[in-house]
This record gives C-alpha cells, structure tokens and sequence, in this order.
C-alpha cells in the first residue's frame, strides 16, 4: 500500500503514517528500507500493512525529487578548510554551481578566503542548524548557499 509519512522522532525511533486508505499507521525504524536515508516528513513511501502496524516501508522517489542525504558538519568544515579554494565543499553538500565557479576562480584566491570564512561560520555553527540548512542546500541545487 501506498502512503505518506506524518512524523518520526529520531530519538524514540518511531514514526507514523498515513495509507492512502485513510488509516495511520505506526512504525519503528527498523522497517525502514532505505539505508541511505531516514524517514522524513511528507515522503511517500510503499509499504506493508498488518495489523495496524507499517512493516516494510521504501520511499517512492519521484523523477523530479531530490533524494535527500544527511551531510557531515566535520566532512564540510573539513573540506572548506582543506580544498575550499576548489569548491570542494560545495560539491560536497550538492550546490555544484558554485563549485564550478569557485574551480574557474580559485587561481585569484579569492574562493580561498570565503572558503577560509565559510569553514569559520561552520565551526561556530550549531549542528542541528547544519543539518537544516544542509537539507535545504540540497533540495535547492546548483546555486543553494548554506550560510
């Protein structure tokens, strides 16, 4: 059956679904079938129902939809600091744009000094706050900024 995710709390580890009968239906993560990612509110997902309970759930990816991914904060800092000058960061978390340009720049330094500052602002940055506006970057695409 198809449906669509209400909820999950990452800490208890339990979420909630809505099938496209109407019912919700409760799930633990361990019925999730996606290693790469986790349940996310407003997914549609396939999955088994019995009795009451989601057993077996896969995400539906549409065509247009992009398959989000938790980034690291460690990884991007990192990256910045180290291989900022080249875009590398940005390739990264997805905004290939500006990867692409910070790559044609990086022989004037300048990508290496807002690399420099970008890997400041991640280290200050709380992690949770990464993690949204990480998310957001991606969904965003080829120009998305994670400041």
């Amino acid at each position: 059956m198809k449906g669509r995710i209400l909820g999950f709390d990452e800490t208890k580890q339990i979420g909630l679904l809505r099938g496209d009968d109407g019912n919700r239906y409760p799930f633990k993560k361990e019925e999730w079938q996606d290693s790469d990612s986790m349940p996310t509110s407003g997914l549609e997902v396939d999955f088994s129902p019995e009795s009451n309970i989601a057993k077996d759930i896969y995400p539906i990816y549409q065509v247009n939809q992009v398959k989000i991914t938790e980034k690291s904060k460690a990884t991007t800092t990192l990256l910045s600091l180290f291989l900022g000058a080249f875009g590398a960061h940005k390739f990264y978390y997805g905004a290939w744009g500006w990867g692409i340009v910070y790559l044609v720049l990086c022989w004037t330094y300048i990508p290496a000094l807002v690399a420099l500052a970008e890997s400041i602002k991640y280290i200050l940055m709380k992690d949770s706050e990464f993690s949204e506006k990480s998310k957001k970057a991606q969904k965003e695409g080829v120009f998305a900024v994670i400041w």
